[in-house]
């Protein structure tokens, strides 16, 4: 059923413009209010615990940041928006805004809003619900978004940290930054809308014309959240998470939703064409009925026009089995988690960047510390001295060169000489090594131009362990403890990694490349395992000498004689069974010859290059009780792809420390991914100055 139908419920957008009169004129000062403590920060405020001076009353006082886009009159349309949708917006599971004050300029404007105690992000990292809780919370959402729907306004960024619950267990919808009213019929509006995670898929496909059911998807997502207890679908980028939910939810068809292949970017989908719904892992979760999974599915639906609207979702026949939504005031109690702030990552990463200046041999009494991009971490929320270098945060993997120039000259401008810097870089497990590798990088320039002498931590806050589901990665809530190095070993490690011999022949000049690393062993250090690269050469197991030559210098060793040399006695090969329509497999009697074990884990690639459960698990009992070395073969490279998901595994499941030999046939190297790195790392390494770095640095551009 579509989220807009009838004709009731028509609207001009005469009248939608019609909406918005002044709000500032015979506003209080702020000085009414006294801070208690900061709770949060979002993108167009910050969040304060406060109390009224004359009553007590305590309240949470938004102050408005004024850099976003401006109106005619001079004042930022996001908050003129929020500011007058708030104030119209009378509904108990919707946030109340009591009014607007002023400080000592029209920069400092503040929205008093009633005061909730808790967020349900935070309150499902610590609290399983029971099936009538979840039912609770979820009808008053359906109810909020319900009414918000009524009034003719979306929010566009539905998602468990802009759900509030009191102490009454009354839910609240806050944070309308992104709302706005809408009209029939519908206009164009931006696509800058939703959290990557709980973002619709006619927004991930390019509509512009879209209506209330994106807010409808958001509310499958929180249901989803709900019973798992993390995010439905964490996707990583536009791509992967289309991936993700038509992994879950098949791939539309012309009978399923009409219009889909007229959309801007459903050449996208071609990625995906094979993928069935996989609507069972959810039915097969203890606490989701026939029922719930059929309203679930009703929310998801990937036609927005097929969608349920909130008013049918909260007669849905899912409320009324047993068990039935428990009553608001029967909820649990929580100890109050907004009078000390809501410390997700950013609290943390502070308080042990802290702890890391303190046990680090090297860095003694830090002067400074440095949060590579950290999403949480904002200017100036701290009394630590800091620095936060935007336009770094690179989930796929490190940094391009570009990035490492550009944080490492920040730095370099602010630093001054001799001082102690200690560079945070919050990453999850699969990414520990590349954030390391990218926080040496960007620590060790400034301080090598500089001429400093004393030493830097690089620290790596592995904020979430990796843990397995049957069809994607799951991040378990078990923050690890930090790594940190002293300058000294970062320029080791660097050292190692600079010199090592990968390339892409699709991108590079092989020649010029070759030269530039023509003395270059590689090595290359996994947190917790060795890894060696001792010569990764870049043919296939028997390849052909006429298409090989072009591939690698003609004295490099062939497949074999690399194991033989490195001691190898296992070969764990990881395979798509179905890429390209070709047969991965290659014949295990090839290794009898040089008694090595050969382990075929092949599988059907359906998750981004990350093996199932039961495809890892084979790789694990077949290095059981291996000795020596063992090598893990795959076709794409380090980041995504099957060598680390074996590191990882390996890691976890405590196989005996073999020394894990990574050879890789098509070398898309994970760290070093171009020339212009290759070229500014060697610049680093010999300590040259930045000028000349930088020139190295455009002259690889031209060497194709």
């Amino acid at each position: 059923m579509s989220c807009l139908s009838g004709a009731k419920r028509q609207r001009t957008q005469a009248q939608v413009d019609a909406g918005f009169g002044p709000v500032i004129p015979g506003c209080r000062s702020v000085q009414q209010y006294r801070k208690l403590n900061r709770i949060d920060e979002g993108t167009y405020g910050v969040v304060y615990r406060a109390c009224d001076v004359e009553t007590g009353e305590v309240v949470a006082l938004k102050q408005l940041k004024l850099t976003a886009v401006k109106s005619d009159d001079g004042f930022p349309s996001s908050s003129l928006r929020e500011i007058s949708l708030l104030l119209e917006i009378q509904h108990p599971n919707v946030v109340r805004c009591r009014e607007v004050v002023v400080g000592n300029s029209l920069q400092h404007i503040f929205m008093v809003m009633e005061y909730v105690e808790h967020e349900l992000k935070v309150l499902l990292s610590k609290h399983i619900f029971a099936i009538a809780e979840m039912k609770c919370l979820l009808v008053q959402l359906l109810r909020g978004v319900g009414h918000l729907h009524q009034c003719w306004i979306l929010h566009r960024d539905l998602k468990t940290s802009n759900i509030l619950l009191d102490k009454n267990g009354v839910l609240k919808i806050c944070d309308f930054g992104l709302a706005r009213h809408f009209g029939q019929p519908l206009r164009p509006y931006t696509q800058r809308v939703q959290s990557l995670w709980y973002r619709a898929p006619e927004i991930l496909l390019g509509q512009r014309i879209y209506s209330s059911a994106i807010d409808i998807w958001s509310v499958g997502c929180v249901f989803g959240e709900l019973l798992l207890r993390r995010p439905l679908f964490e996707g990583k980028t536009e791509l992967h998470q289309l991936g993700l939910i038509f992994g879950l939810a098949g791939l539309p068809s012309e009978e399923s939703w009409p219009e889909c292949q007229e959309l801007p970017n459903w050449k996208l989908a071609d990625s995906f064409k094979d993928l069935l719904p996989g609507w069972e892992v959810l039915a097969e979760h203890g606490s989701l009925s026939a029922l719930g999974l059929d309203l679930l599915q009703s929310l998801l639906q990937l036609c927005p026009d097929r969608r349920s609207s909130a008013e049918v979702a909260q007669q849905h026949a899912y409320f009324v089995e047993v068990p039935q939504p428990q009553e608001t005031e029967m909820l649990p109690t929580f100890k109050e988690s907004n009078s000390e702030g809501r410390r997700s990552n950013s609290g943390r990463i502070v308080e042990q960047a802290l702890k890391i200046s303190e046990v680090t041999d090297a860095s003694g009494d830090v002067d400074v510390v440095c949060f590579l991009n950290e999403p949480c971490v904002r200017k100036g929320a701290y009394q630590v001295p800091h620095y936060v270098v935007d336009g770094y945060y690179h989930d796929d993997g490190p940094p391009a060169l570009d990035q490492i120039v550009e944080s490492s000259r920040f730095l370099h401008e602010k630093l001054q000489a001799n001082k102690k810097v200690l560079v945070v870089c919050p990453a999850g497990e699969k990414f520990a090594s590349h954030r390391a590798f990218s926080a040496l990088c960007t620590s060790a320039y400034p301080l090598l131009m500089k001429g400093c002498t004393l030493d830097a931590a690089v620290s790596v806050w592995t904020g979430h362990e990796v843990g397995f589901r049957q069809h994607s990665w799951a991040p378990l809530h078990k923050p690890a403890p930090p790594r940190h190095l002293s300058l000294a070993k970062c320029l080791e490690a660097l050292d190692l990694a600079i010199r090592r011999k990968w390339l892409d022949v699709e991108h590079f000049n092989v020649r010029a490349f070759r030269d530039l690393c023509a003395e270059w062993d590689a090595a290359w250090v996994i947190p917790g395992q060795i890894l060696l690269f001792a010569d990764p050469v870049t043919t296939a197991l028997d390849p052909d000498p006429a298409t090989a030559s072009h591939l690698v210098p003609p004295d490099s060793p062939n497949f074999f004689s690399w194991f033989e040399s490195n001691q190898v006695t296992a070969l764990v090969r990881l395979n798509k069974d179905r890429e390209s329509g070709l047969d991965k497999s290659y014949d295990p009697n090839l290794f009898v010859e040089l008694g090595m074990t050969h382990i075929q884990a092949a599988y059907d690639d359906t998750q981004g290059g990350v093996p199932p459960k039961d495809v890892l698990k084979k790789v694990i009992h077949g290095c059981d009780g291996i000795e020596k070395a063992i090598a893990f073969h795959c076709k794409a490279g380090f980041g995504r792809s099957g060598v680390c998901a074996a590191v990882l595994t390996i890691q976890r499941f405590d196989v005996p420390g073999e020394i894990l030999l990574p050879w890789l046939r098509m070398c898309r190297p994970g760290t070093i991914t171009t020339m212009q790195q290759a070229k500014f790392l060697q610049g680093l390494r010999g300590r040259d100055d930045v000028s000349k770095i930088m020139s190295q640095a455009d002259e690889c551009c031209t060497m194709q």
